[in-house]
């Protein structure tokens, strides 16, 4: 790259070699060290790049991600995101993803289920999808599954409850 050059398959171009505009950059991007299935970055590498480090998302784009990809409203959409960040700071959890967000929305919506504390549907996708997250231990009450029952029941409360939309509604009963 400091050369101005790209290298391209053998075939494609004449010598394997493609110039580039004087203002070509480029960006890379990967994974924090610490995940699974990452490899430590070469140190020649990293001295040729600029590491920019990119935090969360704040809670509205989580939402309104969640629920532009998942097909339920921004209301449910938002408690949906409420659980996964109480989870984050749960004491030793690994932090989830706004993907967690999507897994748990998706799923919701697919299974015709109400984001809400008394829908038992919901409560064990939330379990599914965080025990992950967290000391997992499966004893329902003071390990992570008693946590987070309380965690959705204080998020989302037993209240009126929030329909997904209706055209994945009728997609979930397609499934």
């Amino acid at each position: 790259l400091e050369e101005g050059l790209l290298e391209i398959p053998s075939g494609r171009s004449g010598d394997g070699y493609l110039r580039v505009h004087p203002e070509f950059r480029a960006i890379f991007t990967s994974n924090p060290d610490e995940y699974a299935g990452v490899h430590k970055t070469q140190d020649a590498l990293l001295d040729r790049m600029i590491t920019l480090r990119v935090g969360r998302f704040d809670r509205d784009s989580e939402v309104a991600i969640t629920a532009a990809k998942s097909g339920l409203d921004a209301h449910a959409a938002g408690r949906v995101v409420d659980v996964v960040r109480a989870v984050r700071r749960l004491p030793g959890a690994t932090a989830p993803t706004v993907r967690a967000c999507l897994m748990i929305a998706r799923l919701t919506a697919l299974q015709g289920a109400h984001v809400a504390a008394d829908d038992p549907r919901f409560v064990q996708v939330c379990r599914d999808v965080l025990a992950r997250h967290a000391d997992a231990d499966d004893d329902g009450g003071s390990g992570l599954n008693g946590r987070l029952d309380e965690i959705v029941r204080q998020v989302c409360g037993v209240g009126p409850r929030v329909a997904p939309r209706p055209a994945v509604a009728a997609l979930a009963g397609a499934v």
